[in-house]
């Protein structure tokens, strides 16, 4: 039997692992880098912005 879900994930096999690593390091980098920046306490919609800021620059 399959994943209820199965049909929506496919995992991409295009991509070598060290490709999918860097990008993952990246994503955490900016993520720890934002948290730093803006300190806790923000609501989390503060925080999703700021992702999409730092990632698409």
């Amino acid at each position: 039997m399959t994943e209820p879900h199965s049909q929506f994930i496919r995992p991409r096999t295009d991509l070598p692992d060290s490709d999918v690593n860097k990008i993952c390091d990246g994503i955490r980098e900016a993520g720890f880098g934002l948290h730093k920046y803006l300190g806790p306490g923000f609501r989390e919609k503060v925080y999703e912005r700021g992702m999409i800021h730092r990632l698409s620059t």
